[in-house]
């Protein structure tokens, strides 16, 4: 179901909170409203959202310019703009006479019986499957370079999800991983988050008699959530002051941040995939640091997690419009495929609103 929520606020309106009421004064009362199409993407995966609008009631009651707020994933903006411009209120009334007022409303997306958010538990039983090698010998396990961080599945933020996701990777005598699987995970999305980023890491293989080798390391990430959801605070205040900005408008060349390509994920092949895709949102921070990666769309799990890891560790200027800082978003598709000679990936970025 979804749902309208009812409270109507904005800090700026033609007829000011004090006067509602008052004789010939009324706010505008809405008379006909029409339910936002669930995105199917987001329905498939039993995600839920909520977009907060602003727009302009005219005189006659009609819905006018209409922009996004705030919101909970790019993937219901549209639905909940085509939805409100829709509705129909009985205009405000200001000294008698019917005027336009400025409103803000929040509209929520809301499923029954929501599965685990991100991936579904099939997601997650899928690549718990695989048997760990065993027999594989060695004097010096594997180690990891440096530190793995992983994407926070924005789903589980917005739920004030934490946990853990325990992951077992095959790294080979060349210190590359050629087989993994998930060995427990508090949520679906963490194991598929954890999986991508270890996938993502570099290795020292392990040494059996002096010798590089292959060997299995278990690794254990944690999902704190702390730091993201101080980028939520501060991405949500650059939207209130209207400090966030098309990235098309900052850089010439989208490309200019991006490092290296988006690896072909592993848990893709396990699903015997030679090809997919991925669309996710990105905001760039006033550092030029990539933030709060959000899927909008995939042919499978992890194509979404390969790209947001991926971009999560991309760097571009720090972004400036009219000599003032700002934020900048950008969605990006990601197309990937693989063939018995290699894989490859494409990126592409739109330049309009998500």
């Amino acid at each position: 179901m979804i749902a309208l929520i009812a409270a109507i606020v904005c800090a700026c309106l033609t007829i000011s909170p004090t006067a509602q009421g008052k004789s010939g004064n009324q706010m505008p009362e809405l008379i006909n409203q029409v339910e936002p199409v669930y995105p199917i993407d987001m329905k498939r995966k039993g995600v839920a959202g909520k977009v907060v609008l602003e727009f302009t009631v005219d005189a006659r009651g009609k819905v006018q310019s209409p922009k996004v707020v705030r919101s909970s994933n790019p993937a219901f903006d549209q639905p909940a703009i085509d939805a409100v411009l829709k509705f129909k209120f009985k205009p405000g009334v200001r000294n008698g006479k019917p005027v336009a007022v400025r409103m803000r409303m929040p509209i929520a997306f809301n499923l029954e019986d929501i599965p685990p958010p991100g991936v579904t538990q099939a997601d997650l039983e899928f690549v718990k499957k695989p048997a760990m090698p065993k027999g594989l010998r060695c004097d010096v396990t594997p180690k990891v370079r440096g530190e793995i961080h992983p994407v926070f599945p924005f789903v589980c933020l917005e739920a004030s999800k934490t946990g853990t996701a325990t992951v077992w990777v095959l790294v080979n005598a060349s210190g590359a991983v050629t087989q993994m699987g998930v060995i427990d995970a508090t949520a679906p999305a963490f194991g598929y988050a954890a999986l991508v980023a270890c996938q993502c890491a570099e290795y020292d293989p392990a040494l059996l008699n002096g010798k590089p080798t292959d060997a299995v390391l278990t690794i254990k990430l944690e999902f704190d959530g702390s730091p993201q959801m101080e980028e939520v605070k501060e991405r949500e205040k650059t939207i209130s002051n209207g400090s966030i900005v098309p990235a098309y408008k900052v850089y010439d060349d989208l490309q200019t941040g991006v490092k290296n390509g988006v690896p072909f994920p592993l848990v893709a092949r396990m699903a015997n995939l030679n090809e997919g895709s991925a669309t996710v949102y990105l905001c760039i921070d006033s550092n030029g640091k990539v933030i709060l990666p959000t899927p909008v769309k995939s042919t499978h799990p992890s194509f979404e997690y390969m790209a947001m890891q991926a971009a999560s560790t991309w760097r571009y200027p720090p972004p400036t419009l009219n000599g003032r800082t700002v934020y900048a978003f950008l969605v990006m598709t990601v197309k990937f495929s693989t063939t018995d000679t290699g894989s490859t990936s494409s990126i592409t970025f739109e330049r309009g609103v998500p």
